[in-house]
Formats: structure tokens, C-alpha cells, sequence
């Protein structure tokens, strides 16, 4: 107990640790990334306000220069109408006709000068300033308009005082000269009459806004602190600072701090044609989100470190409880387990019982036998029982193996399903006859109720399919009763063009099942009861074994029984149509005898009595035989041989030195002329779909697994070596 609460201390503060110093990583990043994101919500909001006092500048100048443009017009037609009257009243021109006809006309003064510039005849009202105006009108520009008849001059000029000016020269027409007509607007009536991006700034509030600074040339013309219009920029701290910051910040988008009076500001500037834009904002008004999201992180980690430590408490007081819950079910699971592995053990055991008892059976009837025809030595017909015994056992001992090592493969995954075509209505007549003669020992009748199948070829695992027909057939044989009924039917449901469910229905009036053992059908070796196994012959791997490439198949079983009644089983499994016909030429039963005379076939087999079998079975055809022990001799005997001198070679798979799929290599890779076209057939007890792949693969023209019959060895080697 004492090290359990030593434990819990450094676990706890362990976990403070890792707690604060995650925290301080977690408020140190969300500072970093909320700062960069008001960084650059500020520079944005600087921007789009340069951008917008830029339209309005713009804007400004457009209109204040039309207006002018327009003041200038209505003086320039102001200017021609009293050319016309000087040129009526010449004679009468004098002081007092300049001051009525200035007042007539609205204007603010009238100057007769001569082509030299000295003034001639005036009148001017207090409104302009005499010494600015009187330079402007002795410029050159202005006296040439007394040479050109047509020639007109205008401009506005502002004075120091701010009073805006319009002058507009023609020549008299009546002697060498000029004359000049004023319009002036004094500077409290002017600012009325123009817009001035001042009033625009003056709506943008320093406290919310930062500071707003307008410069054009030297000069500030423009702040939304009015403390900084009109005074020089280099005199401006907030000017000077922020262009001394940018020249040193290398990155010229950005927002540059810089500090002014003990209080730090960012700011930016945006150039237009003439003038620039200073906006800086406090500090204050930059990181407006940063202090705030770092509080509620902090608030909600704090929340959360809170609710682990307080789970870590929580664990601390329940530990205990645990630890010694735990120690009670490690005890229990200790006695589960050995039970489990008890029971592994008996069913080991079973197991090896049960195929120990299968195998042993059929092995104990074929050497009795043989002990039987010894005994009737001279007895034929007894000797031709003893030996159809023995075949019948035998082929027990075949069928309980092939169905173990199916159901192993099945079981671990690892058969590979074909995809190939087959003729299912030959595939069909094939099984029938085979379940037939098996069904005529007893009496029982097979009858084919339906056969509603509209396609013949199809592409699948013909192998398996066969398999899965077989075992569903033999078991409606092996378990009916004696004179019985099978009743078969076959029909297909289209799903597509190319794709069909086929459904097969078996139903036969056999023993049937308990509801019982219905529920365990489908596990291996699963049997009503043992003496099953002594009656019928059975292994219980058939049903499982049809369970299994249904599922690869994606097809469903499905039955119904009755004990003593019998039972119905149907399969439905899709498969992809073949549009194509598949040829396969069924050859007649023949004589076998004699038939391979004249051929030379070269065998390669390990197993002395498989080759001697394999001798037998040949030259009983007619054919002569070469042995061989293993693959390398195999290749050199074919290599040694005359080109042709084999017709074909029957090839083991598993030999020693070499085995049959190299020794196939290397004799296909010979460089002469038979070594391709000469068959090679293989010979082995590899019976499943992934050995016949290797075998084709390897270079191999059939593959014939063991045991071997001599009908379908003769058959094979007939279709490739005896021509037509």
C-alpha cells in the first residue's frame, strides 16, 4: 500500500509538470498566433483606409478641378464680352466706365495694360492682392495674348492668405494691348466652394482610428490631428519616426513599429501620385483580440487540466477497488484458461481419435482383404470381390483426405477459386452418372424435376462447383434409405446480361436430422451420432466444406430436414454468363489397348511403386517407357535424347534435386525445337486450383493429380501425342 501511495505521489506530479509546461506551449502558441493575426488584421484595415482616402483624394481633386474649370470658362466668356465693348466704347474707356462695367459683369477688377505690361487703365476691388496679382499678369504668357487676336489666357492662383484668384487675358482689338478681368474668392468663402480631403480625415476619430497624416511635397495638408496641419513633415514625429522605421524593416508590406513619446505605434505608408498617407495605430488598437483569446485559452485549459487532475484523484481512490477486482478476475481467467486449454486438449485429442478411427478403417479393410485373397488363392470370383473391396476402401481413404485438406484450405483462406469457363450442363450429366451408379445399389431413384436453365457456359471454379454438386448428391445417396428418392431440379434467375443466380434444390427421402444437430450442420466432422460414421461411411467435412466455397462464392445454402423423413437442400450462387461456347470433345470409351504403340514417353517419378504402376499403365497401351528418379535426370535424359525421340513426358511435381516445375523450365528453355511443342503433363498428388496454375505456368500442358487412372492417364496422352 505504501509503495502504491509513493506511485501515485510521482504520478502526480508528474502530470503537474507535463501540465504546466504543455500550458505554457499551449498560451505561448495561441499568443504568437492570435498577435500574427491581429498584426495582420491591422495591416489590412490600414490598407483598405489609405485605399479609400486615396479614391476620396482623387475624387476631390476631379471635382475642385472641374469647378475651377468651370470658373475659368464663365470668366473667359466674361473676357471676350468686354473685348467687345472696349472695342464699341474706346473712346469712352476710363475709370469710372471700368468700375461700372466691373460691377456689371460681377467681376473683381478690370486692367487695361500695353504690350509691355505697364498698366494703362484700372479698376480692382479690395478683394485682390495687388502685389501677387500684378506679378502674375506681367508674365509673359499673359502680354502674348496682345499679338494673337484670338489667343485667350486663364488661371487661378491662391494667394498667401488663401484667397483664390481667377485671371483671364485677351489682346484689344482696338489698339496694341491686353486686357485682364479678375474673380477672386476670399479664403473663408473659398473652403466652401471646394471639398477638402481635411474635412475628410476630420471624420476619422484618433481613438479609434489612430492618426491619419497627409503629406504633399514638404508639407502636411492634410490630419485627423489638426496639431500636425500645415507644419513641415520633417518637423512631425509621427512622419519622421515611421520613415526612419521603414528604411530599416526589410520587409516593406508589413506594418512597422516605431515609438513616439514613450508609446509605441505600427504604421504604414501609401504613396499617390503627388502626396502620401501616414496611418499609425497605438498598440492598443493592434492587438485588440491577442490578450483576450489568450485569457480564455487559458481559462479553458486551466478548466481542463482541472477535470485530468481531478480523473487522476478520482483514479488514485478507485486503484485499489481495481487492483483488487483485477487480482480476482486474473484468478478467474487463470482457472477459464485452463479449462479452455483442457478443452483444447480434449478436442485434440478428439480430433486425432476421430481421423486416427477414419483412416485406420478403410486401411484395416484393404489389408484385410488382401489377408482374404491370399487365403482363397485359387478362388477367382472371390479374388475379384477382394479386389473391388479394397478400391472401395481405398477410395474411402481418398475422400476423408481430400476433403481434410480442403477444409484446411478453406478454413486458413488460402485456396485460390478459379475463373474460368465450363459447360455446366455437361459438368452435370457427369456427376449424374457418377451419383447413378451409386444410387442403383440401393434402389434409389434420381429424378430431375426442373431443369429451367437457360444458359449452358459459364465462367467460375469448375472444380469447386463440381465438388460442392458431389458432396450435396453423395450425402442425398449415402444418408436416404434403401429404394428411396432423390428429387434434383436446376433453374436460373437472370440479373443482368452477363450475370445469373443459378439455384440448385435437392430434396430425398433419407434419414433427415434432429433440430439438434440441424444447429451445428455446418462444423466439421459434425455427425447425428458416432455410429453415422460405422453405417454411411461418412466424414462430416462435405456440408462444411459446401458452406465454405458458397461464402468465397457469395452464394447462400439453405435446408430443411425432419428426422426420418428426409431432407431439401438449395443453393443459390450467381455466376458470370459465357457468351462464347466452351469446347470440350467428349472422347468415346475405347479400347486402351494398343493404342499408344509406337510412342516413347519419358516418366519421371520419385516413388518406386507409383512408378512401376505408371510403367504398367503405359505399356499395357503399347507405349515404351523410360524412368527416371528425379527432375535433373529427367533434363538430361531429354536433353541427351534425338529431337522427337520423346512423343511426351509424364512429370511428378515433388521429387528430390530437382522438382517438376524447374525441371518443366529448364526443358522449355532448351534451345531446340521440341523442347516447346513436346507435352508435358504433370503427374502429382498437388491436387488443388493454385497447383494446376503452377503447373500451366511452369510451361505444363495438363495436370493430372494422383490417384492416377489409368483411363483418363491413357485418355490424356492420346488427345496430345496420337494424331488424327
Amino acid at each position: 500500500m505504501k509503495n502504491n501511495k509513493e506511485y501515485w505521489g510521482k504520478t502526480r506530479r508528474r502530470t503537474l509538470g507535463l501540465i504546466t509546461l504543455v500550458g505554457c506551449m499551449i498560451l505561448f502558441g495561441v499568443f504568437e498566433l492570435s498577435a500574427e493575426s491581429d498584426l495582420k488584421d491591422a495591416q489590412k484595415r490600414v490598407e483598405d483606409k489609405a485605399e479609400y482616402i486615396k479614391t476620396q483624394y482623387i475624387t476631390y481633386q476631379k471635382y475642385n478641378a472641374s469647378n475651377v474649370t468651370k470658373s475659368l470658362d464663365r470668366l473667359i466668356d466674361k473676357t471676350q464680352q468686354v473685348r467687345r465693348d472696349v472695342a464699341r466704347h474706346s473712346k469712352e474707356i476710363d475709370y469710372d466706365w471700368l468700375k461700372k462695367y466691373t460691377d456689371e459683369q460681377r467681376l473683381s477688377g478690370i486692367t487695361l495694360m500695353s504690350p509691355s505690361g505697364d498698366v494703362v487703365q484700372e479698376y480692382k476691388t479690395v478683394d485682390i492682392p495687388d502685389a501677387e496679382v500684378r506679378k502674375e499678369i506681367k508674365r509673359e504668357v499673359v502680354l502674348n495674348t496682345a499679338q494673337y487676336e484670338l489667343k485667350n489666357y486663364a488661371e487661378r492662383i491662391e494667394t498667401e492668405d488663401g484667397t483664390l484668384v481667377d485671371i483671364s487675358a485677351v489682346g484689344r482689338p482696338d489698339q496694341k494691348g491686353v486686357i485682364v478681368c479678375y474673380n477672386a474668392t476670399k479664403a473663408q468663402y473659398a473652403k466652401n466652394y471646394a471639398l477638402s480631403i481635411q474635412s475628410l480625415l476630420e471624420g476619422y476619430n484618433m481613438h479609434t482610428n489612430g492618426t491619419i497624416i497627409i503629406t504633399k511635397g514638404k508639407k502636411i495638408i492634410a490630419s485627423n490631428d489638426k496639431r500636425h496641419v500645415d507644419l513641415n513633415s520633417f518637423d512631425c514625429p509621427f512622419v519622421s519616426k515611421l520613415n526612419r522605421a521603414i528604411r530599416n524593416h526589410k520587409k516593406q508590406s508589413q506594418l512597422k513599429r516605431f515609438q513616439v513619446d514613450h508609446n509605441f505605434y505600427y504604421g504604414n505608408v501609401s504613396g499617390g501620385t503627388d502626396y502620401y498617407i501616414y496611418t499609425c495605430l497605438p498598440l492598443s488598437k493592434v492587438y485588440v483580440n491577442c490578450w483576450r483569446n489568450v485569457l480564455v485559452a487559458a481559462i479553458i485549459y486551466i478548466s481542463f487540466s482541472a477535470i485530468i487532475l481531478f480523473v487522476q484523484y478520482r483514479g488514485e481512490q478507485v486503484h485499489m477497488r481495481e487492483r483488487r477486482q483485477r487480482e480476482r478476475e486474473y484468478q478467474r481467467e487463470l482457472v477459464i484458461k485452463a479449462q479452455e486449454a483442457q478443452s483444447a486438449n480434449v478436442a485434440k485429442t478428439e480430433f486425432l481419435q476421430r481421423m486416427s478411427h477414419d483412416i485406420r478403417t478403410p486401411i484395416n479393410g484393404i489389408r484385410g482383404m488382401i489377408e482374404v485373397a491370399n487365403y482363397y488363392n485359387d478362388d477367382l470370383d472371390k479374388q475379384a470381390e477382394c479386389r473391388k473391396k479394397i478400391w472401395d476402401a481405398s477410395g474411402l481413404l481418398l475422400e476423408l483426405v481430400d476433403e481434410v485438406l480442403d477444409m484446411g484450405k478453406l478454413e486458413s483462406g488460402e485456396i485460390i477459386m478459379e475463373e474460368r469457363s465450363f459447360n455446366l450442363s455437361r459438368m452435370l450429366d457427369n456427376l449424374y452418372q457418377v451419383v447413378e451408379q451409386q444410387a442403383v445399389e440401393r434402389g434409389i431413384t434420381i429424378q430431375v424435376a426442373d431443369y429451367d436453365v437457360k444458359h449452358s457456359s459459364f465462367v467460375g471454379s469448375p472444380l469447386h462447383i463440381k465438388r460442392m454438386f458431389m458432396n450435396i448428391l453423395s450425402n442425398a445417396v449415402k444418408y436416404n434409405k434403401d429404394n428411396g428418392k432423390i428429387i434434383l431440379s436446376y433453374k436460373e434467375e437472370t440479373m443482368d446480361e452477363d450475370h445469373v443466380v443459378l439455384t440448385f434444390r435437392c430434396e430425398d427421402t433419407g434419414i433427415g436430422m434432429s433440430e439438434e444437430f440441424q444447429q451445428k450442420i455446418f462444423e466439421p466432422f459434425a455427425q447425428e451420432s458416432e455410429t453415422a460414421r460405422t453405417l454411411y461411411g461418412g466424414t462430416g467435412l462435405g456440408l462444411p466444406i459446401v458452406k465454405n466455397i458458397l461464402d468465397k462464392m457469395n452464394g447462400q445454402i439453405s435446408f430443411t430436414s425432419k428426422q426420418g423423413k428426409g431432407s431439401v437442400f438449395e443453393i443459390r450462387m450467381p455466376l458470370l454468363v459465357t457468351h462464347e461456347a466452351v469446347l470440350e470433345e467428349e472422347q468415346p470409351e475405347e479400347e486402351v489397348s494398343g493404342v499408344l504403340t509406337g510412342k516413347k514417353i519419358l516418366v519421371a517419378e520419385d516413388n518406386e511403386l507409383n512408378m512401376e504402376v505408371a510403367k504398367f499403365i503405359l505399356e499395357s497401351a503399347g507405349a515404351t517407357v523410360v524412368l527416371v528418379e528425379n527432375g535433373e535426370r529427367c533434363v538430361k535424359e531429354f536433353r541427351a535424347s534425338e529431337e522427337g525421340e520423346f512423343d511426351a513426358v509424364l512429370m511428378d511435381i515433388m521429387m528430390p534435386i530437382m522438382d517438376g516445375l524447374e525441371a518443366t523450365a529448364c526443358i522449355r528453355a532448351l534451345e531446340r525445337e521440341d523442347a516447346m511443342t513436346v507435352p508435358i503433363i504433370a503427374m502429382t498428388a498437388k491436387a488443388f486450383v493454385e497447383d494446376r496454375q503452377k503447373s500451366f505456368a511452369a510451361g505444363m500442358n495438363e495436370h493430372l493429380a494422383k490417384p492416377l487412372e489409368a483411363k483418363e492417364i491413357i485418355k490424356t496422352l492420346v488427345k496430345f501425342v496420337v494424331q488424327d
